[in-house]
């Protein structure tokens, strides 16, 4: 009682931590309160509460979708009987698509799937999304004819695109894997297509991409990008690659970035770890010896002039900018640095060139090994019961459901390079500092 009269407070729903907060509270009451819980929403004056639309509805359908037991789908199936109006449905709604990643939609039971079938399609972009997740066969090829067409909705083709391949519809391999050597589609398309295949295990797709990554997707970034990310998550898909790098020569070992090296070598397989070591002798950890003499002479360079913080803005965006926020602007990979002692030389030093001395919670990269065969890296930004999300370092958010995960281990070495400053000269050394301690 006193968590629904606090629910129905409108001016905590602009309040930076009470909305959760009462989440919380209220998420707490389902292990013995279940029933009590549910029974708030007979209240349809409760629907309407800022903070129940924005903050609650769409987490207890997540959570319930998540459990998954008999008890969570009937109250999962009660909620959307007693839907005020359509305001409220779209909550519910994406709370559910939120619970069902990772599981079979064909799970439901027939009576939650019929009180949710008025609403199917209501929301957002994709209206075939939820048959396709029930592996409907002709909303699958509805929904691969749209994502041929050229003439249809962007944004439609996208969604349609992602959950096919999250829900791992093998006849569509060959359309993805046209559409991703086919030119005359947008780079946005091609690239959704190369993300949407690393779902499944099919021979052809390590071989179709290495042959175009040469001949094409490696002449743009994003599409090199994803490529490059498609050969790294599998072991098998990695030999492939690194054996064009290495014995075939038909690629330049300066086309993979120094975060997917490590991913590479993360991946735990000593061929990989080998063909690595040959092929990039530098990416190790550096010895203790090593990073001592770096932090000295990078102390030498600073105290030996002045630098120009205007000069070393675009040195910082750059070089740190795509992890690191620094007066609000910048990526959030990392930890944001304006509120860090950056007018102290010595600390800054030592956590550039040994970043993984103190890596800040929060911000430790896990390895997780898939039951498929893939491997998935990334910051965890939420974990629970059912399910685990990660960000990784381009910022794109992967949820997983447990059931999928094999293996999941903290890494121990920081995704931020260790030789960040190499290659720089003296004076660029000192534009850098100076705009960090700006």
């Amino acid at each position: 009682p006193i968590i629904k009269v606090l629910l129905s407070n409108k001016e905590d729903v602009s309040d930076p931590d009470i909305p959760m907060l009462l989440w919380w509270a209220l998420e707490s009451k389902f292990v013995n309160n279940q029933n009590e819980v549910v029974a708030l929403f007979k209240d349809k004056s409760l629907w309407e509460k800022p903070i129940v639309q924005h903050f609650i509805l769409e987490r207890v359908m997540q959570r319930l979708i998540l459990e998954g037991n008999v008890k969570d789908l009937e109250d999962a199936t009660f909620l959307f009987k007693n839907i005020p109006s359509k305001n409220q449905a779209k909550y519910l709604w994406n709370g559910l698509q939120e619970g069902m990643i990772g599981k079979d939609m064909t799970d439901l039971p027939k009576n939650l799937i019929a009180v949710i079938q008025p609403y199917v399609g209501m929301f957002g972009n994709a209206p075939l999304s939820f048959d396709i997740s029930q592996k409907k066969e002709n909303a699958i090829t509805e929904a691969i004819e749209i994502i041929i067409d050229k003439n249809e909705d962007v944004e439609n083709r996208l969604a349609y695109i992602k959950l096919i391949g999250e829900s791992k519809i093998e006849k569509a391999v060959p359309v993805l894997l046209s559409i991703m050597r086919d030119k005359n589609y947008r780079v946005l398309v091609r690239e959704a297509c190369l993300k949407a295949l690393v779902n499944f295990d099919t021979p052809e797709i390590s071989s179709q991409v290495l042959d175009w990554y040469s001949i094409d997707l490696r002449s743009n970034e994003t599409l090199k990008m994803a490529a490059l990310n498609l050969f790294a998550s599998r072991p098998k898909w990695t030999k492939d690659f690194l054996h064009l790098i290495e014995v075939k020569k038909k690629i330049p070992v300066e086309d993979v970035p120094e975060e997917l090296v490590r991913q590479m070598q993360l991946l735990n397989d000593t061929e990989i770890t080998k063909s690595v070591s040959n092929l990039w002798p530098n990416n190790g950890p550096a010895s203790s010896e090593d990073k001592n003499d770096r932090m000295t002479d990078i102390l030498i360079v600073l105290n030996d002039g002045e630098g120009n913080a205007t000069a070393g803005k675009s040195l910082y965006s750059n070089r740190c900018g795509l992890c690191h926020k620094l007066f609000d602007e910048g990526g959030d990979i990392g930890p944001d640095l304006t509120g860090y002692d950056r007018n102290n030389k010595k600390y800054m030093v030592f956590n550039v060139v040994d970043p993984s001395a103190d890596i800040r919670e929060g911000f430790v990269n896990y390895q997780v090994v898939l039951n498929d065969g893939r491997t998935i890296s990334g910051t965890l930004v939420e974990k629970s019961i059912k399910a685990i999300t990660l960000k990784s370092m381009s910022g794109e958010l992967t949820t997983i459901a447990t059931n999928q995960i094999d293996t999941m281990s903290p890494n121990k070495i920081s995704l931020m390079p260790e030789r960040l400053l190499m290659g720089m000269k003296d004076h660029e050394i000192r534009d850098l500092f100076a705009y960090i301690a700006k």
